[in-house]
């Protein structure tokens, strides 16, 4: 049987959502290339498969289409980055941060954006649909090992303090700016 599209009715992701995802996350990537690897999490290793030339919109395309992603499941995934970027390993309510990590924030940058990316799409998946593929067949059109995107959704959803859901204003916000990032992509401004 067909899997149902994430979001509901129509088809997958637009295009246009997914270049101005994309060339947000292709800025977060650069703004993270200068900042030195030891001052950020330990993020669990990549597999041989998951090492490719592709770039970041092609590698967002390319899983959006396998797991047939609808716009929302995209934007939710761009929340969640966001959010674990922003604010690395949450503090437990006593005050303390989570495991000994905490004090350090992830990266979205060469050795970690594959991982974070496909986990952040995998938990928006989670999310936004009842009806989802699972982790095996994520991990396969990832290239990573179960094991892997396991632990990168493990990270991810430390870093965000396991709070997933995304508020109706929240989302707009995120809409809008994709809207406009691809807005001055396309016709300068």
């Amino acid at each position: 049987s067909a899997k149902p599209v994430l979001g509901g009715a129509g088809g997958g992701a637009s295009d246009a959502l997914l270049l101005g995802i994309g060339l947000i996350l292709e800025r977060m990537a650069r703004r993270q290339q200068g900042q030195p690897p030891e001052a950020s999490v330990q993020l669990p290793k990549v597999g041989a498969e998951q090492a490719t030339s592709l770039s970041i919109l092609a590698y967002l395309r390319s899983i959006v289409a396998l797991v047939e992603g609808s716009d929302a499941c995209a934007v939710l995934a761009l929340v969640y980055l966001d959010r674990a970027l922003s604010a690395g390993l949450p503090k437990s309510p006593s005050g303390l941060r989570r495991n000994q990590r905490a004090a350090r924030p992830l990266r979205f940058d060469a050795a970690g954006w594959k991982g974070l990316l496909l986990a952040s799409l995998r938990l928006a998946d989670k999310m936004q649909n009842d009806d989802h593929y699972d982790n095996n067949y994520f991990a396969v059109v990832g290239g990573v090992s179960i094991g892997e995107l396991n632990a990168w959704e493990l990270v991810l959803s430390e870093a965000l303090d396991y709070r997933l859901t995304v508020s109706p204003a929240e989302y707009a916000r995120y809409s809008q700016t994709v809207r406009r990032v691809h807005k001055e992509l396309c016709h300068g401004g």
